[in-house]
């Protein structure tokens, strides 16, 4: 028998089941009296709400929660089991964190010198290399910072960013010092094949960048700025 329509007051304020569960159309809705429990397309909910189906809302709030084998706490996503991953749509569609983006294997800022900040220390547990940034000196960051490194492609130099704000070889100019004796002969900085310049060991200034170290007795033939001639003993 279909009601149309009743008007008046129905159902008191409090309707009781005393312990009789209640279904509307089997489970569209279903009220588990028993254990408290409310399923929506479910007939034997497992939890205080259980829905089987796509829920559409326009805000979620709770203080913790399981999504799958994901699980959600304060501040903090987690996962029950196994590892944890984070996928953009597609391959090249980044997983963005504040401001850091992370496409395949690349982890990028929005601007070209911005900067990502470690405040602890970074261990790489691998045989093989760090690639770091490469470029010529015209390519250097403009907002250069004490301990920038990176390889200059036009000298051919790894170099590093100093206290006195300027870009310095590194790995060569104090060792090669601490090896010669008493003399130390450096070609002419002014340009290639121009003369050697002898000079004493504590005469050498500290900014001096080394290019390509010669040992032998004779002058090297060729020379380019920043070249170093060890003269040893014919």
């Amino acid at each position: 028998m279909a009601i149309g329509r009743i008007s008046g007051q129905l159902l008191k304020s409090n309707l009781e089941r005393n312990g009789a569960d209640l279904a509307f159309e089997t489970d569209l809705l279903y009220l588990d009296v028993a254990n408290s429990r409310i399923g929506i397309n479910s007939s034997s909910p497992g939890h205080a709400l259980e829905v089987l189906g796509t829920v559409n809302s326009t805000a979620i709030q709770a203080t913790s929660g399981n999504i799958a084998n994901i699980s959600l706490s304060s501040q903090t996503i987690s996962a029950n089991s196994g590892s944890l991953t984070i996928n953009g749509a597609t391959a090249t569609d980044p997983v963005t964190i504040n401001n850091v983006s992370i496409v395949n294997n690349t982890l990028s800022l929005p601007l070209a010198d911005d900067v990502l900040t470690i405040t602890n220390k970074v261990a790489f547990n691998t045989n093989g290399a760090i690639n770091i940034p490469s470029g010529t000196s015209a390519e250097r960051p403009v907002q250069s910072q004490i301990g920038d490194i990176r390889y200059n492609t036009e000298t051919g130099i790894f170099e590093g960013y100093r206290s006195n704000n300027e870009w310095q070889g590194l790995g060569g100019q104090m060792t090669l010092i601490n090896v010669v004796r008493d003399r130390v002969i450096l070609g002419n900085r002014n340009g290639p094949n121009q003369p050697a310049q002898e000079l004493d060991v504590l005469d050498v200034k500290n900014d001096f960048k080394f290019r390509q170290i010669f040992v032998q007795p004779t002058e090297p033939t060729v020379w380019d700025i920043g070249d170093v001639w060890i003269k040893t003993n014919a």
